[in-house]
C-alpha cells in the first residue's frame, strides 16, 4: 500500500462519515480551535501511534533490539488509524437536545 492509496482510503472514509452524520441529523464542522490542534494531547498521542512502527523498525535495523520488522499491513493500518483519529478529533460532535423545563419544578 502506498501513500496515494492511503490518502484515497482516508478521503473515502471522510465522505462516508459526512453522509453518515447527515443521515443522523448532524453537521460536519470542525471544532472552534482547530488551528491549535497541534497542542491537543490526543493529536500528539495519535501522532505517536502513527510513528511507532517506523520507530520499532529503526530500533531493529540499528541492532538495539532483535526480531523482525513489523509487517507492512500493520504499519499502514496503524498510520491510517492515527490519521483517522486525528481527523475525527477535529470534527465537532453533535450535541444532544436539552430537555425543556417548562413546568418550573426543577430536577
Amino acid at each position: 500500500m502506498n501513500l496515494f492509496t492511503m490518502l484515497l482510503l482516508c478521503t473515502a472514509a471522510l465522505i462516508a462519515i459526512y453522509f453518515a452524520m447527515k443521515f443522523i441529523g448532524g453537521d460536519l464542522t470542525v471544532v472552534g480551535d482547530w488551528r491549535k490542534a497541534w497542542r491537543f494531547y490526543s493529536v500528539w498521542a495519535f501522532a505517536v501511534v502513527g510513528i511507532l512502527p517506523d520507530a520499532y523498525n529503526a530500533i531493529v535495523a540499528s541492532g538495539l533490539l532483535g526480531g523482525a520488522d513489523t509487517p507492512e499491513y500493520l504499519t499502514w493500518s496503524m498510520r491510517a488509524a492515527a490519521i483517522g483519529g486525528i481527523l475525527l478529533r477535529l470534527i465537532k460532535q453533535v450535541q444532544p437536545p436539552v430537555p425543556d423545563d417548562t413546568d418550573g419544578a426543577g430536577a
